[in-house]
């Protein structure tokens, strides 16, 4: 009995090993983008929240997320029901485009902020950061996200009491194919 015990645990070990080669990567994107639609739909439902242009501007700590803009914009064209199909850097003349950009994770926020919108409010910038704050191979990730926005040139006062700048950093542990999350509730950025 104990030996069919230990080939099964062995079998799952393995299991688990493999799976954690092969998908987890892709799976951590799907998990960054879902990440990204929760934050959205929270600003969408915000009373400072304006129906104009988004600049989304995204930044990683190092080259695991957002490798390929693809894939993201895919998910910025569900978070908006505004939204349009084009492709996303496409500049068109309309009411409302979507432009995405990545940049450098030590950005500054207000100065980035500041230079994306103006005091007409015509158009909205969303700043979301990725890292990954610690990592155990095959086993267990700590991500951390920030998601700031605004339709004007602000400061960090006024963006924490309006709710405008809010931040997860939930727990992932690898478990037979899937990241399974804890502790990942939105908060308010301190």
């Amino acid at each position: 009995m104990k030996r069919i015990i230990f080939k099964i645990i062995i079998g799952l070990v393995a299991v688990n090993i493999v799976t954690y080669w092969w998908f987890s990567e892709s799976s951590n994107l799907q998990i960054v983008n879902g990440k990204y639609l929760d934050f959205t739909e929270r600003r969408l439902g915000s009373k400072w929240n304006t129906d104009t242009s988004e600049h989304i501007i995204v930044a990683s700590c190092g080259d695991e997320f957002f490798r390929d803009l693809k894939q993201f914009e895919r998910a910025v064209w569900k978070s908006n029901p505004k939204g349009t199909n084009y492709p996303i850097d496409l500049k068109v003349d309309n009411d409302f485009y979507q432009s995405v950009w990545q940049v450098n994770y030590d950005l500054d926020v207000l100065e980035t902020i500041g230079i994306q919108t103006d005091t007409l409010n015509s158009r909205t910038c969303i700043i979301y950061k990725v890292c990954t704050k610690r990592t155990i191979v095959g086993l267990m990730k700590r991500i951390e996200y920030q998601y700031f926005f605004s339709n004007s040139p602000t400061d960090y006062h006024i963006m924490y009491y309006n709710r405008q700048m809010e931040t997860s950093t939930p727990i992932y542990f690898w478990v037979l194919g899937f990241w399974v999350e804890f502790n990942g509730q939105i908060t308010s950025l301190n």
